[in-house]
């Protein structure tokens, strides 16, 4: 769902080992365990196309999603709330709309959320302000002009 025989970099998506944890180089792709879990995708200014899928909740292990700079759009997943390791979102300059979805608030272990660059809307949800208050918290960016954030650590007004 992402063009991947368009990305800039394509990791050895299109060979047939069959085996996603070998799509990776020094400079990005999919990052696995030894065990062969997924846990993290790299694949920020690479071409990517399309929405982001709702199968992305099965990657449970998953603790960073890296796809900025690409020409993702449509909302963000729901699913997303399924994973409940994941430390890192950067969704930034893609064509991501809608509404930030008040489930990822609710992951335990959430700290840094850019979404500047995008085309959402209306206001960033409660639950992910309450989590900026922690100490631990590193980076909430989006567009203020489009989404009322009256917690972020950055507001993009104009790029």
């Amino acid at each position: 769902s992402t063009a991947g025989e368009d990305w800039k970099v394509q990791y050895k998506f299109l060979d047939d080992d069959g085996d996603e944890c070998n799509w990776s180089s020094l400079f990005g792709g999919v990052y696995c365990y030894e065990e062969q879990t997924i846990w993290g995708l790299f694949l920020g200014n690479n071409n990517l196309y399309g929405s982001l899928p709702r199968e992305i909740g099965l990657l449970t292990d998953l603790e960073t999603i890296s796809l900025g700079y690409n020409d993702l759009y449509g909302t963000i997943p729901t699913e997303i709330s399924a994973l409940t390791n994941l430390v890192t979102v950067e969704l930034q300059s893609n064509g991501v709309s809608g509404r930030i979805p008040d489930e990822l608030g609710f992951l335990p272990k959430l700290s840094t959320l850019q979404l500047y660059d995008n085309n959402l809307t209306g206001e960033m949800p409660r639950s992910i302000c309450r989590k900026t208050q922690d100490v631990t918290w590193g980076d909430l960016s989006v567009d203020c002009y489009e989404v009322i954030c009256d917690c972020c650590t950055l507001c993009c007004w104009e790029l």
